[in-house]
């Protein structure tokens, strides 16, 4: 998928970081965003075939409304890493054929630079669309709070959600490209 017309930058880590507002500041210089998380919402709406096989997996208690209610499958989802991997494990392939499409769709209406906001972006396997990654970190306390503010998170869901991503290690082991997110702009 890698183009070279179009530069393709990952920005990941985790939850709260800034990678979010990293991706704004990219965005007003003129970058296309693909959103991985939005992405992941979409599917969650309006892929069929990903509902199913999200109840078989977390049965139909996460369903409100005749859609899946992502409060109540987060609450499954990150309640241990083997539920976490669960989720994932259903959600990626969706997730990466959606945002190969996006990707072409941006290569053939030459677009110069694609940024991919991804906090699994090593996981999901979305690094191999990417030419260069960008990892954003910030002290848990300051992630914990941005995602209890953000989300509506009490502090116990907020640690469970922290707790069931990679750790900052992760992050420096993938990437030699790593910005403090405790400053950015909001």
């Amino acid at each position: 998928m890698k183009n070279e017309n179009m530069k393709v930058v990952g920005v990941t880590g985790p939850s709260g970081s800034g990678k979010s507002t990293l991706c704004e500041i990219f965005e007003a210089k003129g970058a296309y965003i693909i959103d991985a998380d939005a992405v992941g919402h979409e599917i969650l709406k309006h892929n069929e075939e990903c509902k199913q096989a999200l109840i078989h997996t977390f049965t139909d208690d996460i369903i409100s409304e005749n859609q899946i209610d992502r409060r109540k499958l987060a609450q499954k989802a990150f309640a241990s890493k083997e539920q976490t991997e669960r989720l994932n494990s259903i959600m990626y392939p969706y997730i990466l054929l959606e945002i190969s499409k996006i990707l072409l769709e941006y290569k053939q209406n030459n677009v110069r630079l694609c940024i991919i906001d991804a906090a699994q972006l090593f996981e999901s396997g979305l690094d191999k669309f990417c030419d260069e990654v960008l990892a954003v970190l910030a002290p848990y306390e300051t992630r914990l709070k941005r995602i209890m503010d953000r989300d509506g998170l009490t502090l116990e869901s907020a640690k469970q959600r922290l707790d069931a991503q990679s750790n900052d290690e992760f992050y420096k082991s993938h990437t030699p490209y790593i910005l403090d997110g405790t400053n950015l702009p909001k």
